[in-house]
């Protein structure tokens, strides 16, 4: 039979098992980002140099999640290859229609 002491000592020891449990749970988890396109993008050039429009959704689940960095390669078929990288981003947060059909857009870049 245990004694008294080594009660005490299990049950400071399994005292510690959720913070363990908690701790290998973030180091394995990872976060699912999911990236939903539009059907159709826009390629142009501006002053600037070429542009490449694309409207996305960006969703992650199991983590929350940071994504600091979204580029795209496009290879054009005479062999030129154009990098572009993300270069801003706007939030819609509310769309509001009154009755007369006027609409006013909430948003951020």
């Amino acid at each position: 039979m245990a004694t008294p002491a080594e009660i005490a000592a299990y049950v400071g020891a399994a005292a510690w098992l959720p913070q363990i449990l908690a701790f290998i749970y973030r180091v394995v988890t990872k976060a699912r980002v999911t990236i939903v396109p539009e059907k159709q993008v826009e390629i142009g050039y501006t002053t600037f140099g070429p542009i490449f429009n694309l409207r996305l959704a960006v969703s992650a689940a199991r983590k929350e999640t940071i994504i600091d960095h979204v580029g795209a390669s496009i290879h054009h078929e005479d062999g030129s290859l154009h990098e572009f990288t993300w270069a801003g981003m706007r939030e819609t947060f509310s769309e509001i229609k009154d009755l007369s059909g006027n609409m006013q857009v909430v948003e951020r870049d």
